[in-house]
């Protein structure tokens, strides 16, 4: 499908946000670092519905006619029928911050949004040190029209024929640990993600982002569930010759559990499944 080319538009700058909040320009500095060379456009958070387009060429720039006001621009590729101002305005882009961290045997975080995340005696209530759980802020662009939380497991999985054993005795457990931590914050409507890394021989490091179905969000975040969905991941990175960044995983309450829905590339590109 062919994509319109709008050069040079502004994607996120230090100035205030809708939540009241502002960034910095070495952390725009950092977004840039870490960005990959095409990053696939969505809209509002959505993780399930197919990109619309892309950007590329990030560059950090002065706004004009503020007093050192910055921002990132990129040149955006978006599908003809695709409105540039509506697509910006709902551009999604996330990002974790820490609040507490555990200093050593660390389990997992869990990312709590806005506006949870200004409720300093709920943060304080889910961090465990004994258990290693670390609580982090997970900040968005927009605000998300659906309250998601993101479990983040600490630990790299190097993918050996061995990894299930390592799954069994390690992840599997502190997985159950998260669980049990986030059930105040399901309380409150919070819904949740899951992302894991894994170390492959041939891929390095890939994230999967295990998405669930919102309505019970937490039950099918269970291991028996993550580790069928890590082994789908494997099978797919085997035969897979282009290296990939990440591979999204959906939850189907038909299959009663996860189907591969979308892999992205280490050059931007992404292939649906899903």
């Amino acid at each position: 499908m062919a994509l319109r080319k709008t050069a040079k538009q502004p994607v996120i700058s230090t100035l205030k946000d809708k939540q009241e909040e502002k960034r910095t320009k070495s952390f725009l500095e950092e977004i840039c670092q870490r960005l990959p060379e095409k990053f696939p456009l969505g809209i509002n958070h959505d993780h399930i519905s197919k990109s619309i387009g892309y950007m590329e060429n990030f560059e950090i720039t002065k706004i004009p006619n503020y007093d050192n006001e910055w921002m990132i621009v990129a040149d955006v590729y978006l599908e003809e029928k695709e409105d540039l101002n509506e697509a910006l305005g709902g551009f999604s882009f996330s990002w974790t911050e820490p609040f507490m961290t555990v200093k050593e045997n660390e389990i997992g975080c869990i990312y709590i949004p806005y506006p949870h995340y200004n409720d300093n005696d709920f943060l304080v209530s889910l961090y465990d040190d004994e258990k290693g759980i670390s609580i982090g802020k997970w900040k968005k662009k927009e605000a998300d029209p659906v309250l998601t939380s993101l479990i983040v497991g600490a630990f790299y999985m190097l993918i050996t024929p061995a990894w299930t054993k390592f799954y069994d005795e390690t992840i599997a457990p502190s997985i159950l640990s998260l669980i049990e931590k986030c059930k105040p914050a399901e309380e409150r409507g919070i819904s949740f993600n899951y992302g894991q890394v894994i170390d492959h021989e041939s891929h390095g490091k890939v994230h999967l982002h295990f998405i669930p179905n919102k309505k019970e969000s937490l039950e099918e975040i269970h291991p028996e569930l993550i580790k069928s969905g890590t082994q789908l991941a494997v099978d797919f990175l085997e035969d897979e010759t282009s290296e990939v960044y990440q591979i999204k995983l959906y939850y189907h309450s038909s299959d009663l559990g996860y189907r591969l829905h979308c892999v992205q590339y280490q050059n931007g590109n992404e292939k649906y499944h899903s």
